[in-house]
Order: structure tokens, then sequence, then C-alpha cells
């Protein structure tokens, strides 16, 4: 079978304009495109402070921590409620079990009581990992909000410093 000229699979190549008009498509549509970055310049003439991007508001990690444990209340009362489900679910009757001596029941009265034990088990444990990571995010948060600011505290010093030098060469 011949495939056409210059296209190994007997599929036509896009032309050079076809791929244009898909890119200029993408570049028109204007959520797809990043918003201009609006610069405030000084005035040459000002003798005013430059001006700094503002720091964002402060974060309220103790709100966050008390919604973050009162959720994680909220999802144990709903496993308790499963657990709830699962032995009225797992309840024998002597009578349903025809043919079933009273040692097959002690048996499944005692599955219960494990899984009822391993879950529970599973569930204190993730709850624990669950606060200390949060705990670790919180930590990671803060040391990169003081990074952060010591930058900006050197950044505005290094302004400063060119300010200063910027005027001692217009004054001499």
């Amino acid at each position: 079978m011949d495939s056409p000229q210059g296209s190994p699979n007997g599929t036509e190549p896009k032309s050079s304009s076809q791929t244009n008009n898909t890119s200029a498509k993408n570049i028109q549509n204007p959520q797809a495109r990043t918003p201009p970055l609006e610069v405030k310049r000084m005035e040459k003439d000002s003798s005013s402070e430059p001006e700094f991007p503002e720091m964002p508001p402060s974060f309220d990690w103790d709100d966050f921590e008390k919604r973050y444990e009162e959720a994680l209340r909220e999802m144990g009362q709903a496993e308790q409620d499963i657990f709830k489900e699962a032995e009225n679910l797992s309840k024998v009757s002597p009578v349903s079990c025809v043919g079933t001596d009273s040692n097959d029941l002690g048996i499944l009265s005692g599955w219960n009581q494990y899984f009822r034990t391993w879950a529970a088990a599973a569930s204190s444990h993730d709850d624990e990992r669950a606060v200390k990571r949060l705990q670790t995010r919180r930590r990671f948060v803060n040391i990169s909000e003081e990074k952060m600011a010591q930058k900006q505290q050197h950044y505005e010093d290094v302004l400063r410093a060119f300010e200063s030098a910027l005027a001692l060469l217009r004054s001499a």
C-alpha cells in the first residue's frame, strides 16, 4: 500500500498554516492566557518610599486546626455508625442457624469483636497520623513564610542601598 509522500503513516502532515491556526485559536481564547503583569513604577522625581507588594494576610491556623479536628470527629461518628450497622448485620440468632452448634456462634461473635478491635485501632492510628501531618505542614508553612519575610527584608535593604547610592551620584 503506497502512502502519500512525506507521511510514513498514510496521513497527510499538517501544514504550517493549520498549526498556526490552532495556536492562534488558543491565544485568542481569553481564559487560556495569563493576565498581563501590572508593574507599579516610581516617578523619577518622587521622594516617597517605593511601593512593595503587600504580604498576604496571616493564616488562622488555630481555626483551621479546630475545623480539621471537628471533621475528624464527624468522620469518627460516621465510622461508629458503620460499626453498629456491621454489628447488627453480623448478629446471628440460634434459630437462623439450623444445624450450627453453639461453638460456631461463639466463633462468629469472636470474629465480630476482632473486626471491631482491628478497625478501631486502624482508625485511631490514621487519625493520629493525620494530626501529625497537619502539624508538620503547619511548621513547613511557617518556616517558608519566615524565609520569605527575610528575603523581602533583604531585597528592601538592597533597594534602599541602591537608592542612597543614586542619591550620592546625583549630588556629586
